[in-house]
């Protein structure tokens, strides 16, 4: 049996009052919110893109000691390049990472995507229609040059980035 107290939930807002009116608005939207849940949220307005996700040192000291990170901020802009996709989605990981690593050691709930897959992405059509995407594999780099340049299809390379360094930090987190 599982007893959540607290649930943080940084937000890409102006305020802690406008990220909170969006947590509320979005599980609104998906038929998910129950008053009961208010006193338990802690939404905050926050950057990944600062160091200690740009909020105040008080807060990154309480956030050091959750037990795990769900990370699903992620910039889905499949018609941007490469380093567009980079800035807005690999570099932010960082600080998603070095907060797994403060304080005690952090689960990391990684949102994934199958939009890596090339076969995926082109909804297996034509060439690709027999490529199966089985367990536990990683896309083909060559088919991904061809089909997802990096000028133009930066999204999945961005994703594919974040997998390999969720991976690899795998090796010192839970």
């Amino acid at each position: 049996d599982v007893k959540i107290s607290k649930v943080y939930c940084p937000i890409r807002a102006s305020d802690d009052n406008q990220a909170l009116k969006r947590l509320v608005d979005a599980l609104e939207e998906a038929g998910k919110w129950k008053e009961s849940y208010r006193p338990r949220l802690v939404a905050f307005s926050a950057n990944l893109e600062h160091k200690c996700l740009g909020v105040s040192q008080e807060l990154h000291e309480e956030l050091a000691s959750v037990d795990a990170v769900y990370h699903f901020a992620a910039s889905l802009n499949l018609a941007a390049n490469f380093e567009k996709m980079r800035k807005a989605n690999c570099i932010p990981l960082k600080e998603v990472f070095r907060l797994c690593l403060t304080g005690q050691r952090k689960h990391l709930f990684l949102a994934s995507t199958l939009g890596v897959f090339p076969q995926y992405f082109c909804q297996f059509g034509n060439e690709l229609a027999d490529k199966a995407i089985g367990r536990d594999v990683m896309p083909d780099i060559d088919l991904m040059k061809r089909i997802l340049p990096l000028g133009i299809a930066g999204y999945a390379w961005s994703k594919l980035i974040m997998e390999l360094a969720a991976l690899e930090l795998a090796k010192d987190i839970p």
